[in-house]
């Protein structure tokens, strides 16, 4: 289900890859770092466009919304069943995103909360701590 990937920056993450209706892809990787579980989510046509950063080219929305849904439920079992203690991070590109996600989200135990940044500001995210929960 999911794929364990250690990248050639040492940079480590958790891939789940799957088509959607339309012949398209929606990949997810679950980046770790250290405590903090970071959710990246991409909808591409052909593997060339794999490689634009932070650009979804998705012509079916809902379905790939699901879709996603589905895979953090399923990713947030995993860490419950492997004992992990890490915060999910939900970051979004613009506010309509911001306001889908917290929607879909809200109800896996999803809250926003202002997390520190390098630069030493804080900013608005979707977290989710699993802390070696019991499940449901």
């Amino acid at each position: 289900m999911f794929k364990y990937i250690r990248n050639k920056d040492d940079f480590d993450y958790y891939l789940f890859k799957e088509k959607l209706s339309n012949n398209q892809t929606l990949e997810m990787k679950f980046w770790d770092e250290g405590d903090i579980i970071y959710i990246e989510t991409r909808v591409y046509s052909k593997r060339k466009h794999n490689i634009t950063e932070h650009e979804s080219t998705g012509k079916v929305g809902l379905e790939s919304l699901l879709l996603a849904k589905l895979a953090v439920k399923l990713f947030i079992d995993f860490m419950i069943e492997e004992k992990m203690n890490k915060k999910i991070v939900v970051a979004w590109s613009d506010n309509r995103r911001r306001k889908i996600y917290y929607r879909g989200l809200k109800n896996l135990g999803f809250e926003y909360e202002y997390l520190y940044c390098n630069d030493g500001t804080s900013t608005k995210f979707l977290t989710r701590n699993i802390n070696n929960e019991k499940r449901n």
